[in-house]
């Protein structure tokens, strides 16, 4: 006998469950010569969907356990199953068979129940945070592009006095790139939460920036947008990651290949 009593396990983590068997006068039993064996069953069906032999604490006092581990347990879906126990004396044929000689249910109380509940619930560490891939950049069509005069002067296409651009001697920008909107879930932040955003690209160069938005509802205003970091890649480096703390509701990553750039910037990983 066994004392009944509902037992709960979580997917994900291993799950050790400690048995104390009793005789019918409540005292402690001896199961030298014994295996006994965890039985988990389908409710809806019957079907024995686990059974696993016990390990042993103490033979003399009937003191033994099981693990369910994370792997036994990702099979099963998460609800209510039946659990039984049973010892069972073996013979053995050979080095890696026996054949059962004897089987009995061990009883959970003294109306002879030999099934107990048992729950299955989700995973204890939750869903891991789903990496988010960027893969789409839309062109900036207000952006003024340069015209280069025959002597390597350069002067602006239609140019919009009112609009930033870039133009210095080391960074010529012909094009500007928004990638696609990240949300990044808020209600599931923290203040010190960690961003990390891996870049792939491939022979390119040009100037990189991180843009977040704390803007509330769908997509946000151009001017709730700021510049959180700004790096450069040049077509000798290889793939970078950049890592950024704190709590936003959105980000988006704006790219400006240089002139003289002859790759491509192909996609980014959030984590």
């Amino acid at each position: 006998m066994v004392y009944n009593r509902g037992l709960m396990a979580y997917r994900s983590v291993d799950n050790r469950i400690d048995l104390q068997i009793r005789n019918s006068d409540e005292k402690k039993y001896n199961i030298t010569g014994s295996t006994v064996v965890f039985n988990i069953i389908n409710k809806e069906n019957s079907d024995l969907v686990l059974s696993k032999d016990c390990s042993v604490d103490d033979l003399t006092t009937g003191r033994v356990y099981v693990i369910l581990t994370a792997d036994e347990l990702t099979e099963l879906e998460p609800g209510f199953y039946s659990y039984s126990i049973t010892k069972e004396v073996r013979q053995t044929v050979d080095s890696t068979d026996y054949k059962v000689t004897s089987r009995s249910p061990l009883y959970f109380d003294p109306h002879y129940g030999a099934m107990g509940n048992l729950e299955i619930m989700g995973d204890v560490l939750g869903t891991p945070y789903n990496t988010i891939e960027v893969y789409k950049f839309n062109k900036d069509i207000d952006w003024d592009s340069l015209a280069y005069m025959s002597d390597d002067t350069e002067q602006f296409k239609n140019p919009r006095p009112n609009y930033n651009q870039t133009n210095t001697s080391n960074n010529v920008f012909d094009e500007l790139h928004y990638s696609s909107i990240i949300d990044l879930k808020p209600n599931m932040q923290t203040p010190s939460s960690l961003h990390t955003l891996q870049f792939y690209f491939k022979n390119y160069t040009g100037t990189v920036e991180i843009q977040g938005s704390l803007a509330d509802g769908g997509t946000p205003s151009a001017d709730s947008w700021f510049v959180l970091q700004t790096f450069d890649i040049t077509s000798t480096d290889s793939n970078i990651f950049k890592n950024q703390t704190g709590k936003y509701n959105w980000f988006r990553v704006k790219h400006c290949p240089t002139r003289e750039n002859a790759g491509s910037l192909d996609k980014i990983l959030v984590r």
